[in-house]
């Protein structure tokens, strides 16, 4: 099975890899597969052209989810593509071949922010509409219930 695990700069991040991976690749699981970390940037325009960096957040983001991923026996590779995320997330799980992508809830709280996704919609929201395989939106851990964790398939 190719898991695609699409990584932002939230904190929630590696809580979503850690996820994918002692749900879908425990040990001992007769599961075999792979797992592909995706952190997408939006280009940065200078007056000559779009340049392209990888940001400290995206670096960190990316060496997180690998020092969570060195226990795990699973084959593992991690990319990082600039382009719109929601579309750039979408085109990258068709490009490697994803058999299940896997995504963070999108924050919600302000009103404003709610707003905002309401209108632009979310990444997660995006990909779980437009990708061809099937999608886990990894719920937020609610305060007050530390001990459980929700997903939406």
């Amino acid at each position: 099975m190719k898991v695609m695990v699409g990584m932002d700069g939230s904190d929630g991040r590696v809580r979503v890899l850690t996820w994918a991976l002692e749900t879908l690749f425990k040990p001992g699981s007769p599961v075999a597969g792979s797992l592909t970390l995706v952190h997408v940037q939006e280009p940065f325009f200078y007056p000559k052209g779009p340049a392209v960096y990888m940001t400290p957040s995206a670096m960190e983001a990316v060496r997180k989810a690998q020092d969570a991923n060195s226990a795990s026996a699973v084959e593992a590779g991690s990319v990082i593509m600039v382009g719109e995320p929601k579309e750039t997330i979408c085109r990258a799980a068709e490009q490697f071949r994803a058999d299940l992508l896997v995504m963070r809830q999108p924050r919600q709280g302000h009103d404003q922010k709610v707003r905002i996704t309401a209108l632009l919609g979310s990444v997660s929201d995006y990909c779980a509409h437009h990708v061809r395989c099937p999608v886990v939106i990894v719920k937020r851990r609610k305060r007050s219930d530390v001990t459980r964790e929700s997903v939406s398939v």
